[in-house]
């Protein structure tokens, strides 16, 4: 029995020794190169030639002006902040809503029922095209308020234009940009 024992002591030392030169990490395994495919440098291909920087340049632009396609960013009409004034203790007046309005196309009654109801206030149009608020609007509300309305029924979401039409139908207003139409009829007189 001891010398069974001692064969088994001897075989399980000899197995962890196989284990440690297998995992010694001082020694490292050799990577297999990959083959690369011969190319010869006075091969001809049957694909497409070679062009210059210059040419590749020159056939885009050409294939741009075949497609008539705008490669102009759609125009940025910059507004001036909305001034408005405390008229006594009850009262704000916005002075330049009239140009605000012609500035946006829009008519001042659709833009006045959006206002007021965002602000859940009353108000009304003065002789000099002017809007009063009953109540005191801070500037920044207001702001903010117009900018909703700008974001909502002036400017166009899928290319960020201001040049947009307000069309009323059935009781339900719908934004149409000016750009797509022209586009649109572009592409129908080229098709």
């Amino acid at each position: 029995m001891d010398l069974q024992q001692e064969l088994e002591q001897e075989a399980c030392w000899k197995l962890e020794l196989d284990k440690v030169t297998k995992l010694d990490p001082s020694k490292k395994k050799k990577k297999k190169k990959k083959k690369r495919p011969f190319i010869r440098e006075d091969a001809t291909y049957d694909s497409e030639p070679d062009y210059g920087y210059a040419e590749l340049l020159s056939r885009v632009f050409d294939m741009l002006r075949e497609e008539e396609v705008s490669t102009q960013r759609p125009r940025t009409v910059m507004m001036r902040r909305p001034q408005l004034l405390a008229q006594g203790t009850h009262i704000t007046v916005c002075l330049d809503f009239a140009h605000l309005c012609t500035m946006m196309h829009r008519k001042p009654g659709h833009v006045i029922t959006f206002l007021l109801g965002q602000m859940e206030t009353k108000g009304w149009l003065n002789k000099q095209h002017q809007l009063e608020m009953k109540g005191l609007v801070s500037s920044q509300h207001f702001q903010a308020v117009f900018q909703r309305y700008i974001d909502a029924f002036v400017i166009c979401s899928c290319c960020k234009s201001s040049d947009t039409a307000l069309a009323e139908a059935n009781g339900i207003s719908t934004l149409s940009c000016e750009m797509m139409l022209q586009t649109k009829t572009k592409q129908k007189v080229v098709l």
